[in-house]
């Protein structure tokens, strides 16, 4: 059993870096396959480390999956149900537990755990603190946190914008280069809405994030205690036991805005793919036909109160399936994906090699996560939301940390981002709270207080990890539809089947993954398929209930 004061391996605590990035599929990733893509970072984590097969998102939009990364817990649990939804400034976090047990923390990147459109957050992008009028007004210049438990934040906000502290750094060091962010200057107009960026490679978002994490970690290697203004480090000032004797460890996570759209990048990643040689999205025609209403566009008679063709959609406009769409214009999209993509790992390349260089890599747990996927046609869909199918809640995980895991393991059973937490937690040898407790886990038996991560669902998969135990057999999955208040769906994954259940609607969607791996024919109302729909509903009723949220925590025996 791991105590509270010692790491994994019984040794003193280990750095950890999270890499996050944002609306990376699976497969978008060498080591799982793609034959096509050039990811030798990420592709070196899984050789040295552990690659997790089946690893799947708690909900397919950006803040809710961010928010159970770093709590451990389901979005129905810990409030952030969907974008736009702010996640209160004093929730418990991974960064929050960590800092209390001696480590400084950072991000440096995109949170995303407050909202886009509001002045005041600190993920604004909509003219707020960032601007040049702003700052020379007072604004939030100088601000770098705390955020969410992290002592120091350096933010970007949005997507290819000049927002956060990357914009603050742009136009204050580049500003004949904020322009050239916008479509309109792009050195070459693509089909299906993607260009070539007039952006230098050296003043991208990636590039800025890849600067600011090797900055941070040079600085904890060499003992720097501050922000980097050169201020004081924040949080609540406690000396670790490990910091006394010469070594502070820390966290940063580096979080990555790409390759979510728009799809642009600057050379020379926007030429490196050949449209021709991109996989094809999976997909038929006719496959729509047996899909809720919503896929399409159709009015919904569980929904009243809008019509077919009305000037307001409910579900946001684009947010539909299009069997118009072309393979050419696919294809292209795709390509400048992979340059993304290609982009963020070499970025990953130069954090790996900061912790090499000083000494720090073999002492430090490297996560890579992405919060969700991306659907690049599959099912003549694009993005994100509620849409179940692999290309958008499967997510690559890979885990280094050799002095406790073994290189090259894989895990095949099922992941949940909700496991991300407690996992992080358990090799460092930080105490969290489950349902039910497990009071031998805590000191003294606590269940709750300050330095303990409350009311984890998710599971920790050291075992799985280190090939000693098996990880899930299923998983469950959540989205709430921003654009609809009335489409709520939970799923189930299993190895056999993906069911997925619409709150207050008679239809669904249940697919024999066995028959069927690719998700094209809805089985819902197949009289064949009655029983093991039972069974599966059955199932899936059990994870909710098993995942309700338990805060405030029981602080004493009743």
């Amino acid at each position: 059993m791991i105590g509270p004061n010692t790491s994994a391996t019984g040794a003193t605590r280990p750095n950890v870096v999270l890499v996050m990035a944002d609306q990376l599929r699976w497969d978008a990733v060498g080591a799982y396959g793609n034959p096509v893509v050039q990811t030798p970072n990420l592709d070196r984590l899984a050789r040295e480390g552990v690659r997790c097969e089946r690893a799947y998102t708690s909900s397919p939009i950006c803040m809710p999956a961010r928010a159970s990364v770093l709590t451990g817990r389901w979005p129905h649990a810990h409030g952030l149900w969907d974008n736009g939804v702010r996640l209160p400034p004093d929730t418990t976090t991974l960064a929050t537990v960590l800092a209390h047990h001696g480590y400084r923390t950072g991000i440096v990147g995109k949170g995303h755990l407050d909202v886009h459109h509001l002045l005041e957050s600190p993920d604004s992008y909509i003219g707020g603190w960032d601007t040049p009028e702003a700052i020379a007004a007072g604004g939030k210049d100088g601000w770098h946190g705390p955020y969410y438990g992290f002592q120091q934040a350096q933010l970007t906000c949005g997507h290819n914008r000049a927002c956060g502290h990357y914009g603050t750094w742009l136009h204050a060091e580049h500003p004949q280069a904020v322009k050239l962010l916008e479509r309109e200057h792009a050195l070459e107009l693509l089909p299906g809405g993607a260009w070539k960026s007039a952006l230098p490679i050296e003043l991208h978002a990636s590039t800025w994030i890849g600067d600011r994490s090797v900055e941070f970690i040079r600085r904890h290697a060499a003992g720097a205690p501050g922000n980097p203004t050169g201020g004081g480090s924040g949080g609540t000032g406690r000396r670790s036991a490990h910091e006394a004797g010469g070594r502070t460890p820390f966290f940063l996570c580096a979080s990555f805005p790409d390759p979510h759209p728009p799809l642009c990048t600057p050379p020379p990643y926007a030429g490196r793919y050949d449209p021709a040689a991109m996989p094809a999205p999976r997909r038929r025609r006719g496959e729509l036909a047996d899909k809720p209403p919503h896929f399409c566009d159709l009015p919904d008679a569980y929904e009243p109160g809008w019509r077919e063709g009305a000037a307001w959609r409910p579900y946001g406009a684009g947010h539909l399936a299009d069997q118009n769409r072309t393979d050419e214009a696919d294809a292209v999209r795709k390509a400048i994906y992979y340059a993304m993509t290609e982009l963020a790992d070499y970025n990953v390349g130069r954090i790996l090699a900061a912790l090499e260089e000083t000494g720090q890599l073999d002492n430090t747990v490297v996560v890579v996560i992405a919060d969700h996927g991306e659907l690049l046609g599959d099912h003549w869909l694009d993005g994100k939301g509620p849409w179940h199918y692999d290309g958008c809640t499967r997510v690559p995980l890979l885990v280094r940390y050799p002095p406790a895991l073994p290189a090259g393991h894989v895990v095949g059973e099922f992941v949940s981002q909700c496991d991300i937490a407690p996992t992080i937690c358990d090799l460092a040898g930080v105490p969290y709270t489950t349902w039910p407790p497990q009071a031998e886990r805590y000191a003294s038996g606590q269940l709750t207080g300050e330095g303990i991560l409350p009311d984890v669902q998710g599971i920790s998969l050291v075992p799985a990890l280190r090939a000693k135990a098996p990880a899930r057999p299923h998983v469950l999955m959540e989205t709430e539809w921003r654009w609809n208040p009335g489409l709520h769906l939970k799923t189930l994954r299993t190895s056999d089947w993906r069911l997925t259940v619409y709150a207050g609607r008679a239809y669904g969607e249940l697919y024999d993954l066995r028959a069927d791996p690719d998700e094209f024919t809805n089985r819902w109302d197949d009289p064949a398929c009655r029983a093991a729909r039972a069974d599966l509903i059955a199932l899936l009723l059990q994870e909710v209930l098993q995942t309700e949220g338990r805060l405030p925590p029981r602080v004493v025996p009743n």
